[in-house]
C-alpha cells in the first residue's frame, strides 16, 4: 500500500488554487495539471507500507497531533520548477510565513515513522504544492535557477488545524488518494486520530 502524510486546504486555498492552474495553464505549452482532489502540501512520503504497520503509524502520528499546536500558512508568490527549464517534471507553488510552524511538524512525523523502522525521505523536505507535471513553457525565459519568473498574487491563508493519512493508488490510470485517518492537532481539539471525510 502507497502511504503518504499530507496536509489538505480549506475550500477557499483550493478555489484559488484551481483559479491559479487554470493561469498557469495558459502559459503552457504541454503539462498534465494536478487534480483539483489531489492538491495537497505532503508532510511525509512513506511509499509502499504493508498493511499490517497502518496501526502503528496511526497510534504514532496521533502521539504527535497531540503534542502539536496549529498554525497558519500563507504561500509564495512565485513558483517553483524541478528538473530542466526546456521540460520542468513539476511545476510547484511553494510556502511564504508559517513554514517554520510547517518545518517543526514534518520533523515530528519523520521522526515518528523512523521510530517505527520505516525508511526516511533521502532528501531534506522541501514544501510545495504540485500543481503540474511534464510542463513546457511558451516562454521558456520564465524558467531560471529553480523559479517561474511570474507572479501568482496573493492567495488566502491556511490554517492548519490537522494532517492525515492517505493512501494512493492508480485506478484506471488515475492517480487517487484515500484518507485512511485524520488528526486534529492538540489546539484545534482532541488529538486522535478521526475517521477519514465521507466523501474524498
Amino acid at each position: 500500500m502507497r502511504l503518504f502524510i499530507a496536509i489538505t486546504f480549506s475550500q477557499a486555498v483550493l478555489t484559488a488554487l484551481i483559479s491559479l492552474q487554470a493561469k498557469l495553464q495558459a502559459l503552457l505549452t504541454r503539462g498534465r495539471l494536478a487534480r483539483s482532489d489531489n492538491l495537497h502540501l505532503t508532510l511525509q512520503f512513506l511509499g509502499e507500507t504493508p498493511a499490517e504497520k497502518i496501526p502503528a503509524i496511526v497510534a504514532a502520528l496521533a502521539e504527535v497531533a497531540n503534542t502539536s499546536a496549529g498554525f497558519d500558512l500563507s504561500f509564495g508568490e512565485q513558483l517553483g520548477y524541478f528538473g530542466r527549464s526546456s521540460l520542468a517534471r513539476v511545476i510547484w507553488l511553494g510556502i511564504g510565513e508559517g513554514g517554520a510552524s510547517l518545518q517543526v511538524l514534518q520533523s515530528k512525523v519523520a521522526a515518528a515513522v523512523k521510530a517505527l523502522g520505516l525508511p526516511d525521505e533521502p532528501n531534506a523536505y522541501v514544501p510545495h504544492i504540485t500543481l503540474a507535471r511534464d510542463a513546457r513553457f511558451g516562454r521558456p525565459e520564465l524558467l531560471q535557477n529553480g523559479c517561474v519568473c511570474w507572479n501568482t498574487g496573493a492567495l488566502p491563508k491556511q490554517s492548519v488545524s490537522s494532517f492525515s493519512l492517505f493512501a494512493s493508488s492508480l485506478e484506471s490510470g488515475r492517480r487517487v488518494h484515500r484518507c485512511l485517518a485524520t488528526f486534529k492537532l492538540a489546539a484545534s481539539g482532541a488529538g486522535d486520530a478521526a475517521p477519514p471525510p465521507a466523501k474524498l
